[in-house]
């Protein structure tokens, strides 16, 4: 049995760690993520030690929470981009994809919080800022 090419680059042969950690546009995709939060953190040889070095750079729960997001709409994202390549032929764009994870952790984080105040425009420029206002709301008492 050959080995599977990675649906995405098709530089590698495709694992779990190749496909979310290691393939040349997703590693692309995580360090843009984390300038977009504004974290410096090296991409690790295995998912879980990469995702528990995002962890330690982010100190307060608010942000860790919004994270978990990220990484999640991270993954998501490659995966669908993935099958739609190997099974409808659609081209890659790293740029649309980084578009789209912003997105999606937009109302994926808008909807585990009924205090969330602030637009996508908003969660763009500055998702650190809307994640500790949304939190500080978040322990204020309801009137």
């Amino acid at each position: 049995m050959g080995e599977c090419r990675c649906g995405i680059c098709n530089e590698d042969e495709e694992d779990s760690t190749h496909m979310f950690l290691k393939c040349k546009m997703v590693r692309w995709l995580w360090k843009a993520c984390a300038k977009w939060w504004g974290i410096n953190v090296t991409l690790q040889e295995e998912c879980w030690n990469t995702f528990q070095n995002f962890e330690r750079e982010l100190k307060e729960a608010s942000l860790r929470d919004g994270w978990d997001c990220i990484w999640n709409a991270l993954v998501w994202t490659v995966w669908l981009a993935r099958n739609q390549k190997i099974f409808q032929g659609k081209k890659i764009d790293a740029g649309k994809l980084f578009e789209l994870i912003q997105m999606r952790s937009f109302f994926w984080v808008k909807s585990k919080n009924d205090r969330y105040a602030f637009n996508l425009v908003n969660w763009i420029m500055n998702p650190v800022a809307c994640l500790r206002e949304c939190y500080s709301k978040r322990r204020a008492p309801i009137n």
